[in-house]
């Protein structure tokens, strides 16, 4: 078959159906409409809960990242701790998943560690294991 006999088979099979392909053109642009306030509905959201009088502990990380991967099971074993407690929500966000939240919070390498209280944030600096993470955490919260 030619490429102008394709051409041509493919100008008839769009006059035939130019309905369908109309409604499926409406169809995708409404799906991506509905995904578009999804997303927004979730950073505003997230962003919303940053103003609570609660405090949140954040790390932000990517999976490529070998000081993320090593900093994980410490933050972890202190995201178990806060949970029992309640004292301040711990969570992890990975940012090539979640990058609305890591442009929010104007991440720039990782991983990157940010205490939310009300509408202030604090980022931290200290070494990446769980005592450190702890004391810190008590020291600046007053837990």
């Amino acid at each position: 078959m030619t490429l102008l006999r394709s051409i041509e088979i493919a100008q008839q099979l769009f006059k035939e159906n130019w309905k369908i392909v109309i409604v499926s053109g409406l169809v995708c642009g409404v799906a991506f409409i509905i995904a578009g306030l999804v997303l927004k509905y979730k950073l505003e959201q997230f962003t919303s809960s940053n103003t609570k009088d609660t405090s949140e502990f954040k790390m932000f990380y990517v999976n490529w990242c070998p000081h993320c991967v090593n900093a994980k099971p410490e933050f972890e074993q202190l995201a178990k701790k806060y949970k029992r407690s309640g004292a301040v929500k711990i969570t992890m966000i990975d940012s090539e998943q979640n990058p609305e939240s890591a442009k929010a919070h104007n991440v720039e390498g990782y991983p990157t560690f940010i205490l939310t209280t009300g509408s202030n944030n604090s980022a931290y600096n200290g070494s990446r294991d769980f005592n450190s993470f702890d004391n810190w955490l008590k020291a600046t919260l007053k837990l």
